[in-house]
């Protein structure tokens, strides 16, 4: 039970924008939990809002490369993409999906 608890308290601090403490929730957790697709797309995601742009595009790019057919938060991806200006992977995930 501890475990689900420790990740819905991540879930719950992303969702209140409360980011940086989200990424530390998520970062205590197990290491066979940390790297689940959905864990790390929830970090990436904390970064995201909390414009810590190059660091966010690292692990979508991972998340990416690990899980070809996971759609989840994708555009999420493609608007850092955007953000950042990286035309070139943004295409490159356009064609992906």
């Amino acid at each position: 039970m501890s475990l689900l608890t420790a990740i819905g308290r991540g879930y719950s601090l992303l969702y209140q924008y409360r980011c940086e403490e989200a990424v530390k929730a998520f970062d205590e957790l197990p290491p066979h939990q940390n790297q689940t697709s959905w864990v790390r797309l929830q970090v990436a995601r904390a970064l995201y809002e909390s414009n810590q742009y190059e660091r966010a595009k690292r692990i979508y790019n991972e998340i990416h490369f690990d899980d070809p057919h996971l759609h989840q938060d994708m555009d999420l991806f493609s608007s850092l993409l955007w953000h950042c200006q990286d035309k070139f992977d943004l295409s490159k995930l356009a064609m992906d999906l």
